[in-house]
């Protein structure tokens, strides 16, 4: 099976100029995630260049406004950015004094901005950023996924203006996904209310090499685990 590196950031880092740089100086490929989905519904048959590369943000830090995207742009790199919308604030004001333990936000105009942008994809991230392992207890624990994974596509399609509601969700908290098998009981009713919302997949946080494929369970590589991202996509094509 084709190995898509898809690369998971966070909060801005004076590596980034580099990282970036070596993306494009080497002649790599950015592509939103809408732009894979026939490999994401088949990974066996569908065929990628080696050079293409996902690049997600997590979490809609106010640093990815100001620093980040002025140097996708300056190499007309392509991202997609994981919003959690309930942590959004509507103002500069109300940022000031809201902080979530992700960081500082993003306000909602300036997420429209983005949304405006041909190299940027916005994708839900959930409401609360709560993992969803934290509602495997809860009687009522379908009402909440949907809440978690159906509000936030509802509220970014109307926020921003979509033309259609976003096919991918990225999963909040590494821990807070599993393996994507259907088999487990509390694993399946997940992937069921993704397909309740006709998501085409769903992002994990981490990569393990045992896990079998489910597009509802798509693995990242943390950047943060790599010097540079010469060395990380090094380390990923060698799987």
């Amino acid at each position: 099976m084709t190995i898509l590196p898809i690369l998971m950031f966070h909060g801005y880092k004076d590596r980034y100029a580099d990282d970036f740089r070596y993306l494009s100086e080497n002649d790599y490929e950015t592509k939103h995630l809408s732009e894979l989905i026939s490999f994401f519904l088949n990974p066996k048959e569908t065929k990628l260049s080696e050079k293409t590369v996902v690049l997600t943000f997590d979490d809609g830090l106010q640093d990815f406004y100001q620093l980040t995207f002025d140097l996708l742009s300056k190499y007309k790199l392509k991202a997609s950015i994981c919003i959690p919308t309930g942590l959004i604030p509507n103002d500069k004001t109300k940022r000031e004094i809201e902080r979530s333990e992700c960081g500082i936000h993003m306000t909602w105009d300036e997420i429209r901005a983005l949304a405006q942008e041909p190299l940027i994809e916005i994708i839900p991230h959930s409401v609360t950023h709560t993992r969803l392992n934290q509602f495997d207890d809860r009687i009522d624990k379908k009402s909440q996924l949907e809440y978690e994974i159906g509000t936030s596509q509802r509220v970014l399609f109307e926020k921003l203006g979509l033309s259609k509601h976003p096919e991918f969700f990225c999963f909040p908290g590494g821990a807070g996904w599993k393996t994507g098998e259907e088999v487990n009981p509390e694993e399946r009713l997940v992937i069921d209310v993704l397909r309740e919302y006709k998501y085409q997949g769903a992002l994990r946080a981490e990569f393990n090499v045992n896990d079998k494929w489910n597009q509802y369970c798509i693995p990242r590589w943390n950047i943060d685990r790599f010097p540079t991202i010469e060395e990380a996509l090094l380390k990923i094509l060698e799987i």
